[in-house]
């Protein structure tokens, strides 16, 4: 967070915005941009609060700017830090979705399914009306006689794209 503070000095730009962060990284980015002579407000709520950082008339950057790391470590030893001092214990490593279970691009949903039970509402339904298994749809019986097919298509395919 050093570096992109010190990047901000050293650009032109009048004002940024930082990330979201922790309450504990925000002290600790407060305290480097006081050694900087930076101004800052914060927007949003909760875990959402964004430092609006903006440049006033005594903001330089200071002569041992690299150190400024180490400095804040030491100022805000002892309360753990994400920023600055490492967790404890390593993070897990999210699992890998099911692959098999998922479709793949051009599958047909539910092509290997079993057809409907005859407890099915739908079932009673069309049997009511007169249809049985095999028999083609409507009152000729020369309608479709499998259901309408739903492809898998790409995350942003549209309709008709390939």
């Amino acid at each position: 967070m050093n570096v992109r503070i010190h990047q901000f000095c050293a650009g032109k730009e009048d004002a940024t915005l930082l990330p979201p962060m922790p309450s504990n990284v925000r002290q600790t980015v407060l305290f480097l941009l006081q050694q900087y002579g930076l101004n800052s407000s914060l927007r949003g709520s909760g875990d959402k609060k964004i430092l609006n950082v903006y440049r006033t008339k005594r903001t330089h950057i200071p002569p041992q700017w690299k150190q400024l790391d180490k400095v804040a470590m030491e100022k805000f030893k002892g309360k753990r830090n994400a920023h600055f001092m490492p967790k404890s214990t390593p993070p897990k490593t999210p699992k890998a979705p099911d692959n098999a279970a998922r479709p793949k691009l051009g599958d047909i949903v539910g092509e290997k399914a079993s057809p409907i039970a005859e407890s099915n509402i739908g079932h009673k339904m069309l049997a009511a009306m007169g249809w049985t298994p095999g028999q083609g749809l409507g009152a000729s019986g020369a309608g479709i006689v499998d259901p309408v097919a739903a492809i898998v298509r790409s995350k942003r395919g549209g309709l008709g794209g390939e």
